[in-house]
């Protein structure tokens, strides 16, 4: 009887221990940390502790960004001005809004905007996630309240699931803003014609003539590498280069 009885509470365990090991939850891959590709000769850039890049992530995010649905009458999406064939510019002198709306300025490359201290022409916004806020609000571009942008990725069962699984949160203002800059981080240049001659010692890659100009750049008769310096070429600062007597867009005036 004893024999039958340790059998049975063996039995018993083992079973429990597979039943608790078959509703394991499977670790998600794609929510795993990565490491950013970054061009030789980049620094890694600053990344928020919250917002540590993920394949799901930056999968949301790149939907998100590409999508219509965050502006007011869902023409208008952040890839409608940000065009990827045009490194991630419009090419226009004022970018164009919903209902054919002027904005006040074009689009800036977002290209390496990881390494940016601060967003936008006039540096008003201190990282990326707050930079997503502005266009959507912006009467003049994608016009729309963050809320009720919010609202609409609610009533979407796939973008719900997408935040969950990037996440582990709802669609808000929170995981939506940290989506898109995650997306944005992942947009990298380094791939030129001059990066194949620096980093890849091309010499074919410049002609003579952009050679001559390089080495102008490079030296005090040019003078443009003080201010144009280092993988991104440029300083962060904000110089006033003289080119008008009267400025319209007064900028961080």
């Amino acid at each position: 009887m004893k024999k039958i009885i340790t059998l049975l509470i063996f039995g018993i365990i083992v079973f429990s221990c597979k039943k608790e090991k078959a509703t394991d939850p499977i670790p998600d891959p794609g929510n795993e940390e990565i490491l950013l590709d970054i061009p030789q000769g980049f620094p890694y850039p600053y990344v928020p502790s919250d917002n540590k890049p993920t394949p799901n992530r930056i999968a949301l995010g790149e939907k998100l960004f590409f999508d219509p649905i965050l502006s007011r009458d869902s023409s208008l999406s952040c890839g409608s001005c940000h065009l990827p064939n045009l490194k991630f510019t419009d090419g226009v002198p004022l970018s164009a809004g919903i209902s054919g709306r002027t904005a006040m300025r074009n689009s800036m490359t977002i290209l390496n905007v990881a390494y940016q201290p601060y967003a936008f022409w006039d540096g008003g916004v201190p990282n990326l996630e707050q930079q997503v806020l502005a266009p959507i609000e912006n009467p003049n571009e994608m016009d729309f309240d963050v809320n009720l942008a919010v609202e609409r990725l609610k009533n979407n069962p796939e973008y719900v699931l997408e935040f969950q699984k990037s996440y582990n949160l709802d669609p808000s203002v929170y995981t939506l803003t940290r989506a898109i800059a995650c997306y944005e981080r992942t947009l990298f240049t380094g791939k030129s014609r001059y990066d194949r001659l620096v980093h890849d010692g091309d010499s074919s890659a410049l002609t003579i003539s952009e050679k001559n100009g390089m080495t102008m750049f490079f030296n005090e008769e040019g003078d443009c590498f003080h201010c144009h310096v280092d993988y991104n070429f440029t300083d962060y600062s904000f110089q006033n280069n003289g080119l008008y007597l009267v400025y319209p867009d007064s900028g961080r005036a």
